[in-house]
C-alpha cells in the first residue's frame, strides 16, 4: 500500500465524533477522530529509503495520528536506532522502527533497543494495510461502561480475530507477541 492511498483510506475509516460519544469517548472524542486524518506536509522532508510507511512520515503531518497506543513519526524519545533500522513511531513506549536488512517494521524494547520485542510486519506497505484494517475495528458492544460478561467476552472475541487478521494483512506469523492483539486489547485469559 502506497503512503497517500493510506492516508485517503484512514480518513475513510475514521470514526464520526457522534460514534466516539456514543462510546463513551465524550470530551475527547473529536481528538480521537482528529488522529485519523492525515494532511500533507507544506514542506515535505525527503525521505532516506525507500518505503512507503517512511514516505508517509515524510509527506504527511503525523504528529497527531493515534490509534489506540500506536503513534507514527512523533519521535518521543532520544533513541538512536541500531545501525540499519530507521524510527518510525511507537507503540506505548517502545520503538518502531523499519529494519532495512530485512524491510520488516520491528518493535523494540524501550529500554534495550538491541532486543526485538515483535516483529509487527513484513514491509513498511504491509504495516499501512494492517494499520488500516486495524483503525477499522468496531466491537459488537461499542458502550464499553455498562456491558454485560458475556457482552465483555463477545467484544474480546471479536478483538481476538481482528488481531488475528490484522497480523496476516502485516504477513507475519502469529508469533507469542502479536502486538494488534495488544493494540485491540485482546485478552487471551477471557
Amino acid at each position: 500500500m502506497k503512503a497517500d492511498e493510506f492516508a485517503e483510506k484512514l480518513a475513510e475509516v475514521a470514526p464520526s465524533v457522534e460514534y466516539l460519544i456514543s462510546c463513551g469517548y465524550g470530551a475527547i472524542a473529536e481528538e480521537i477522530r482528529n488522529g485519523y486524518i492525515l494532511n500533507k506536509r507544506e514542506k515535505p522532508m525527503v525521505p532516506t529509503h525507500d518505503d512507503p510507511l517512511i514516505y508517509l512520515i515524510c509527506n504527511y503531518d503525523t504528529s497527531n495520528f493515534q490509534i489506540g497506543m500506536l503513534t507514527l513519526g512523533t519521535r518521543k524519545y532520544s533513541f538512536s536506532p541500531p545501525v540499519n533500522k530507521v524510527y518510525v513511531g511507537a507503540i506505548e513506549s517502545d520503538i518502531l522502527v523499519i529494519n532495512h536488512s530485512t524491510g520488516a517494521v520491528e518493535l523494540l524494547d524501550h529500554a534495550q533497543p538491541d532486543f526485538v520485542v515483535a516483529e509487527c510486519a513484513a514491509s513498511g506497505g504491509n504495516f499501512l494495510e494492517a494499520i488500516l484494517f486495524l483503525a477499522s475495528f468496531k466491537p459488537p458492544h461499542p458502550d464499553f461502561k455498562n456491558l454485560s460478561r458475556e457482552q465483555q467476552i463477545e467484544n474480546n472475541q471479536a478483538a481476538g480475530s481482528h488481531a488475528t487478521q490484522c497480523a496476516k494483512t502485516a504477513g507475519i506469523s502469529m508469533s507469542p507477541n502479536n502486538i494488534y492483539e495488544e493494540l485491540l486489547g485482546y485478552d487471551p485469559r477471557k
